[in-house]
């Protein structure tokens, strides 16, 4: 019986595997001999360089992105200040009508009132820049009208 025990514990040291946690003694020189473990290396430094550079490719994407952001916030901001023009000309144009005594039709009165209270708060920078430009569009086209009225 102690013989059998000894055999067996033999054998499970001489049991290979490719896994250092796995094998024993005897796994771990043939591992060593055959370059396994410089495969396993090899392997898990060029899942870490590859990881490096899908960081380094991230970090540009979101470099890029960030002066993406800045541009269409900067632009955002440009057009609510031609906006704000815009609107207070519309205004200025319309009391001049008014002033005069000049009627102004309903439905040019509607859609001054329309365009100068509209509010741009869609929270996609896109969709806002894009409302903003109509927006500023129709002021712009609504004061040319007007200033025909006021003569």
């Amino acid at each position: 019986m102690r013989a059998c025990a000894i055999v067996g514990l033999l054998l499970a040291a001489c049991a290979t595997s490719e896994r250092p946690g796995d094998g024993g003694f005897v796994s771990g020189l043939k591992n060593i001999s055959d370059g396994t473990y410089e495969k396993r290396i090899a392997e898990r430094e060029a899942r870490v360089s590859a990881g490096r550079e899908e960081t380094g490719r991230l970090e540009g994407e979101k470099a890029a992105l960030a002066e993406e952001t800045a541009r269409v916030e900067a632009e955002i901001a440009r057009l609510d200040r031609e906006l704000a023009d815009a609107r207070r000309d519309l205004l200025r144009l319309r009391y001049e009508i008014e002033r005069k005594g000049r009627p102004i039709p309903p439905e040019l009165a509607a859609r001054v009132e329309a365009v100068t209270t509209a509010r741009a708060e869609d929270p996609d920078p896109a969709a806002r820049l894009d409302s903003l430009r109509r927006t500023l569009a129709d002021t712009r086209a609504l004061a040319e009208t007007l200033a025909g009225l006021a003569g």
